[in-house]
């Protein structure tokens, strides 16, 4: 009796750190100044990590760990818009 690898079933797993960018994205647009900032560029560096790996093998990983990811790099970049917004309106009228 031979064992095929296609009888198998895949077991799909997380993507590493899916909840912590998930957090840190909404925490960029929540926590505002300098932290906000430094929580948007770590998010996206993580986010950025994460997604090369799920592109490498899109298969092996689950649907809602990608969308979490997605989402936190989404967050990630609204908030540090959002800093640069506040941070030149600053400086154009004076707080």
């Amino acid at each position: 009796m031979e064992n095929s690898d296609s009888n198998i079933p895949m077991v799909k797993k997380k993507l590493q750190f899916d909840n912590v960018i998930l957090i840190a994205g909404i925490a960029t647009i929540v926590v505002l100044g300098p932290i906000g900032l430094l929580l948007g560029i770590i998010t996206l560096v993580l986010a950025g990590t994460a997604l090369k790996k799920y592109n490498h093998h899109p298969d092996q990983y689950l649907e809602i760990s990608i969308k979490k990811v997605k989402a936190g790099r989404i967050l990630a970049v609204l908030g540090i818009c959002l800093l640069a917004a506040i941070f030149s309106t600053q400086l154009l009228f004076g707080a």
